[in-house]
């Protein structure tokens, strides 16, 4: 029993982690650092030099974000060369505040326009702008210049060592992990959906809680993909990925027919009754044999489950048909088809995939330039010393964002997490004053929670860079209150900055931006529909499926990204908070059935309505042109008519249609999937567009899927 708890405890932190990514780099960092700091110390070497090298360690673990270790050996000798020339011009710049707010927007102009280049170009930026703060922070003279660059060159050798050797990883191991997680965010799935059964009604918060963990096995199913893409895309790995599409998309269809069957009246007859609750009890045993991995145990219950797809039990009426049907796909898939990702594929052979580059580089970095000149200015008024903090946070603000909605966004999170942070700062420096040992200590958990803290909680990670600061100072013997308050005042000027750039040069709206992702998600959904129907007639083109599934999730958690300031519960505008919310559940449904075309294509080998099916396919075709048409025209992607805020994707999906008397197969699913599909490329466009004939969300079959 006791292992068990251990072994559902450990499940449970691999599924809040996935992969262990954010595990492995905080270790990293915090080994880096402290190799680094080790050595400069047993050589004796000044203040300004151990802080630079412990510094630069954190910025080679924060600027490397390759997966391969070619790709991080690569990055971290061009950030050698970059940090280098910046650490060059900053200590040149260092004695002359004045010059350095005039050249500072120009390096960080080149800076920013690296991210052209895709993740490395944003690495080596952020390595080169790391330094040039770093010089004016430590105010290095030009006679340092050697002492620091072999700091530099320490701290650069400490990560390697921190990242090759000592918490090493390799693509095989992470895969290995990131599927670990992923079966343990599917046994939540199951859990919820268990929970959601047994309650025998239309329970809101539990529909909300199976949502919820939907989107976090999504979320891994995401991770999965990114690993794969930026590595090595080969046979093994399109299969591998294909399988993991196939398992969330059995997962989401079977939490469907869940919510549905819970939005049917009460069953009459004590029968029925009981094989609804037969109905729970496998899928408590799917859970069980998800959890342990005994044949000899678990073989036979696997076999029943599995043979659910093809045969439901007989003495089940239709309306739970479907759902035994939905309980044994997913068991095929997990089952039928499980294996871990094969290593020797996955990581030795095959051409590494370029990950899409930053949108609108130039436009941001116009934009950068003049919110730094800007920053730098007033920055220097509120303290000549220290004018950098604003600067510093300008560059910020700027990082992995496209419109100006996100600029606000990202603004307010970070002066958030600076507020926050000067309060838990100011205890940390009382408690490490007058010792150093406890005062490193607290700097490094300051550090590693840094790294730890997920990618999204941007304020926190802002917090503990406050209060990582607040130690340093405090060890430095400058710690004041004023000093933490003008922390603030430069945090709260660098945002109020780089908001005024964004909006005053060469604007771009989260609505423009959106728009333009909305295009690109509809022309994915038409390229995953195309070679799904058409791989039927030619299954050459089923080979494609993989990557088209991926560019439909990439495409997707985009334009995702891009509605974030608009959704954003702070939003004051509610009525477009809500349009925007309701506009993401209904493309979340069209990335559902996309998905699910694909599943279904390799089950199907003959379709009797082809004409139906080729009618759909014309007619998605035909929709998503005159969506990307309309959208080019006018410009928006608010949506003008659609429900209330609260409607999430699983209610929108269980609403589609009442179940069918009868079990349906897999060609009758292909096409409904289709057909879904079209009615709810056609509902976006009539809320879109007025203009455009409305066309009702469910077709008028009343079968369901």
């Amino acid at each position: 029993m006791r292992e068990r708890s251990a072994a559902a405890l450990w499940g449970r932190f691999l599924a809040s982690d996935p992969g262990l990514l954010r595990l492995v780099s905080a270790l990293r960092v915090t080994l880096a650092v402290l190799l680094t700091l080790g050595m400069l110390t047993a050589l004796a070497q000044p203040v300004q030099v151990v802080v630079t090298g412990g510094f630069s360690a954190m910025v080679a673990s924060l600027a490397t974000s390759d997966v391969s270790a070619r790709d991080q050996m690569l990055t971290l000798l061009g950030g050698l060369i970059t940090s280098f020339g910046g650490l060059t011009a900053g200590t040149l710049l260092a004695p002359s505040p004045a010059a350095a707010a005039v050249v500072f927007p120009l390096l960080i102009f080149v800076a920013a326009y690296a991210r052209k280049f895709g993740p490395r170009g944003l690495g080596l930026g952020i390595f080169g702008v790391m330094m040039l703060f770093l010089a004016q922070v430590t105010k290095a003279a030009p006679g340092q210049l050697p002492e620091l660059a072999g700091a530099l060159g320490m701290a650069i050798t400490a990560d390697a060592l921190a990242r090759f050797a000592l918490v090493p990883t390799r693509v095989q191991s992470i895969l290995r992990r990131l599927q670990q997680a992923f079966d343990s965010r599917l046994r939540s799935v199951l859990e919820a959906t268990i929970e959601l059964l047994e309650t025998r009604r239309d329970d809101t918060r539990r529909v909300r809680a199976l949502e919820r963990t939907i989107n976090r096995l999504h979320v891994c199913a995401l991770l999965i993909e990114d690993v794969m893409d930026r590595c090595h895309v080969d046979k093994a790995t399109a299969d591998t990925q294909l399988r993991i599409a196939r398992t969330e998309s059995a997962a989401r269809r079977l939490a469907v027919l869940a919510m549905r069957l819970t939005r049917m009246p009460q069953l009459p007859s004590d029968g029925q009754a009981h094989t609804r609750e037969h109905l729970v009890r496998e899928i408590r045993a799917l859970y069980d044999c998800l959890v342990n991995s005994d044949e000899a145990s678990y073989g036979g219950v696997r076999e029943r489950l599995l043979d659910y797809s093809a045969h439901p039990p007989a003495f089940a009426p239709p309306e739970l048909q479907h759902s035994y049907q939905g309980v044994g796909e997913l068991a095929l898939m997990v089952f039928g088809h499980h294996s871990a990702p094969d290593a020797a594929a996955a990581g030795a052979t095959g051409k590494p995939r370029r990950a899409r580059a930053e949108g609108r580089t130039t436009r941001q970095s116009f934009q950068l330039a003049a919110a730094t000149a800007l920053a730098g200015a007033g920055g220097t008024l509120l303290s000549p010393d220290l004018w950098y903090w604003s600067v510093a946070t300008v560059w910020v603000v700027f990082i992995r964002v496209e419109s100006t909605g996100e600029i606000l966004l990202q603004g307010a999170r970070r002066l958030a997490g600076t507020i926050l942070g000067v309060v838990f700062g100011f205890w940390l420096a009382v408690l490490s004053s007058g010792s150093s040992s406890s005062g490193l200590c607290l700097l490094l958990l300051c550090l590693f929670g840094m790294f730890y803290t997920p990618p999204a909680a941007y304020w926190a990670v802002t917090f503990f860079i406050t209060g990582a600061l607040s130690v340093l100072i405090s060890l430095l013997h400058t710690f004041t209150i004023s000093l933490l308050v003008l922390r603030i005042e430069e945090t709260a000027l660098g945002v109020a900055c780089g908001v005024i750039a964004a909006v005053l040069i060469l604007p771009i709206s989260a609505q423009r931006v959106s728009n333009d992702r909305l295009v690109e998600l509809m022309r994915a959904l038409r390229r995953v529909t195309r070679h799904a129907i058409g791989s039927l007639d030619d299954r050459h083109l089923a080979r494609g499926l993989s990557q088209d599934l991926r560019e439909l999730d990439q495409t997707l958690e985009a334009f995702r990204r891009s509605c974030l300031p608009i959704a954003h519960p702070a939003n004051p505008q509610r009525r477009r908070r809500a349009r925007a919310r309701a506009l993401i559940g209904l493309l979340d449904a069209c990335g559902y059935h996309a998905r699910s075309l694909a599943a279904l294509v390799e089950r199907v080998s003959d379709v009797p309505q082809v004409a139906r099916l080729g009618s759909a396919e014309r007619s998605i075709s035909s929709t998503v042109e005159c969506l990307t048409r309309q959208l080019d025209e006018f410009g928006s992607s608010t949506p003008n008519r659609v429900g209330s805020a609260s409607t999430i994707t699983l209610s929108l999906l269980a609403d589609e249609s009442g179940l069918p008397r009868k079990r349906i197969s897999p060609s009758q699913r292909l096409l409904l999937h289709a057909e879904r599909l079209d009615a709810a490329l056609q509902t976006i466009g009539t809320t879109l567009m007025p203009m455009t004939p409305a066309t009702p969300l469910c077709p008028a079959d009343g079968q369901g899927l």
